[in-house]
């Protein structure tokens, strides 16, 4: 390629103009990239006037904590691809570039160019960091840094041509600002004109369906005014079956449930899908986990249900696997005899029994089978929800190896009472707020989830940590078992209850009649769940610590069969 002349005028203000040594081809990778600068300008201040509406609750521009709109995900992950291929064009033209100025050494050039070259490093570090560790409050300085970066990467491009012996005209700057400020404003009314319709389709409860949610794939029910939904009136539907009076106790639950004698409800009242739980565990290692469970009698080697958890997560799904939470259901061989003789033994069947087995929709499996279902809302929710309990266990299989699963506990978005034995709701009727929700691991749709989970993680947190996975009552929900006529064919009898031991404790705080209180109050998490080391960088991790999901304290006899020295 011919190399270009120097011709050399001089301009009116008496600055000498040369001509400029880009050949035609680095002429077109500018043109390119000054382009896609342009569209990340009007990007980068899209995102800003939205986290703006945030800060000052600018409706219906303001993002709320249990939705994320897919046309700000579209150009969340739009910034990064578009910021990473400006780089790596940046990079190839600043590499053909420099050999060919350094030979027409230009001071002010030179003094404008290098930082201007080191605040785009910056720029993309920091870019990198968000997208790898999590735009979290911890890491909040890295996003000021971003955004300086950024602002300073313009004005040292402005600054670095404005020097240079071949300035672009005056206005050609100005033009790119107010036609990317005038993009960023179209973008942001877009965005608010989507909400409004979002909120619209919500108020009327019409939201469109969409693949790859948070939700069940099952058939949906409307959760209030079914036995086995959120909202259902247990008071209403069993007048008159406790007595004249009307009189119902709590923690009732209408035989019709699907999930009877378990009070665990869904949010739609219905049976949940066989993966809703394990999130694509139910297919991975199938293989394996029956071999496993065949020659050893559970599955540990093989992890269910924790999959996409793990790879921002690695430290709790490392503390999970060791616990008593994972071993509860067909993995646990004490826990296994007794349900299966609880499902196998002959029973006598009771009033309760008889109006569940005649309810719709129920598997006539027997009278064990049906009263073995107010265990596994505690050790076998993926059973329970799949509706697998009312027929023959396959106990090799990845359901009934699973053990409570990530979701088993953080899809719970309610605890109806306090009277235990697995009376919770699981969410099984809202959409995921994050795009490519249903990609299966290690896929680019997989990739391009977490990718927007990390830079947006505050939704993600609300819906995965309740303010009450932080309260006792959370965990009376298994830790307080009370057994009732339809599961005894006798009285209500109280079961195993850590969590009266502890509210009537002085740990508590809440008894008047004990003495030596200490010195401040303690809830279950604070012993069960005590912070941990997080070497593997935990993305939850606060000053490299995590809360422990070991749950310490259980049976020891369970670690010692898996051989577990941990």
């Amino acid at each position: 390629m011919a190399e270009p002349t120097l011709n050399t005028s001089t301009s009116a203000s008496g600055r000498r103009q040369l001509a400029s040594l880009l050949p035609a081809t680095l002429k077109r990778l500018l043109a390119v990239a000054v382009g896609l600068a342009g569209f990340m300008l009007a990007n980068t201040l899209y995102l800003l006037l939205v986290r703006l509406a945030d800060r000052v609750g600018l409706e219906p521009f303001a993002l709320d904590e249990a939705t994320l709109p897919p046309f700000y995900q579209v150009l969340l992950l739009a910034h990064t691809g578009a910021g990473l291929l400006l780089a790596v064009l940046m990079a190839a033209f600043l590499v053909a570039h420099l050999p060919r100025v350094w030979r027409r050494f230009h001071h002010e050039a030179a003094w404008t160019g290098v930082p201007y070259a080191a605040v785009g490093v910056g720029l993309v570090a920091s870019g990198l960091f968000i997208f790898a560790e999590a735009a979290t409050r911890g890491n909040s300085w890295v996003w000021w840094l971003h955004s300086g970066a950024a602002v300073l990467a313009l004005a040292g491009y402005a600054a670095h041509r404005a020097v240079s012996h071949t300035r672009p005209p005056a206005t050609r700057l100005a033009r790119f600002l107010g036609v990317g400020t005038a993009a960023s404003l179209a973008l942001f009314v877009v965005h608010g004109g989507l909400a409004m319709r979002e909120g619209a389709y919500r108020e009327a409860g019409e939201r469109p369906a969409t693949a790859g949610s948070e939700s069940s794939q099952a058939t949906a029910g409307p959760g209030a005014g079914v036995p086995g939904g959120v909202n259902r009136d247990a008071a209403r539907m069993l007048r008159g079956d406790f007595g004249p009076s009307g009189w119902v106790p709590a923690g009732a639950v209408p035989p019709e449930s699907p999930f009877f004698p378990s009070p665990a409800t869904t949010s739609t009242g219905d049976f949940l899908a066989a993966d809703f739980l394990v999130r694509h565990g139910a297919a991975v290692g199938t293989g394996a986990i029956r071999a496993e469970a065949e020659a050893r009698g559970f599955a540990s080697e093989t992890r269910i249900g924790s999959g996409s958890c793990e790879r921002c997560h690695a430290d709790i799904v490392d503390q999970w696997a060791t616990s008593a939470h994972r071993f509860a259901s067909f993995n646990n061989p004490f826990y296994e005899a007794t349900i299966a003789a609880m499902r196998s033994e002959p029973r006598e069947s009771n009033r309760w029994i008889d109006r569940h087995l005649a309810s719709p929709g129920i598997a006539a499996g027997g009278v064990g089978r049906a009263a073995s279902k107010w265990c596994s809302g505690c050790h076998d929710p993926v059973l329970l929800f799949a509706g697998g309990m009312g027929r023959e266990i396959d106990r090799n299989s990845p359901a009934a190896q699973a053990g409570l699963t990530c979701l088993s506990c953080h899809a719970i978005d309610r605890i109806h009472d306090r009277t235990g034995n697995g009376n919770y709701n699981i969410a099984d009727a809202a959409e995921s707020p994050y795009i490519f929700a249903g990609s299966p691991p290690r896929s680019l749709g997989g990739l391009l989830h977490d990718a927007v989970i990390r830079s947006r993680p505050a939704v993600h947190s609300t819906r995965m940590l309740k303010p009450f996975f932080r309260e006792s009552t959370y965990c009376a929900t298994c830790h307080k078992v009370g057994l009732s006529e339809p599961v005894n064919n006798y009285r209500w009898l109280r079961g195993q209850n850590e969590f009266d031991s502890w509210d009537d404790s002085g740990v508590s705080l809440n008894a008047a009649r004990t003495f030596y209180l200490p010195a401040a109050r303690r809830v279950c998490q604070d012993c069960h769940m005590p912070l941990e080391p997080a070497p593997r960088g935990d993305m939850a991790a606060a000053n490299g610590l995590v809360r422990s999901h070991r749950f310490l304290g259980a049976n020891t006899a369970l670690p010692y069969l898996r051989g577990d020295t941990a």
